[in-house]
């Protein structure tokens, strides 16, 4: 039973924890468009070198650029 409590009170914690980050996210500034898309763009970016990290392509500058631009 205590187990139990505990669950729920941890789940608990992290709902919490998730509706005050929705909170201090909706006061953040929103993004411009050209932001957005350049932001966009940095996130597959990163996606592509730590996806080829984990596959062991691990792309150089070069190929980064060669795989970004194709």
């Amino acid at each position: 039973m205590k187990n139990l409590l505990n669950k729920i009170l941890n789940k608990n914690d992290v709902l919490n924890e998730f509706i005050d980050t929705q909170s201090e996210v909706a006061t953040l500034p929103q993004f411009s468009a050209v932001e957005k898309v350049q932001f966009d763009n940095e996130i597959s970016i990163s996606h592509l070198y730590y996806s080829s990290k984990i596959e062991g392509s691990y792309l150089d500058d070069k190929r980064l650029n060669k795989a970004i631009h194709a």
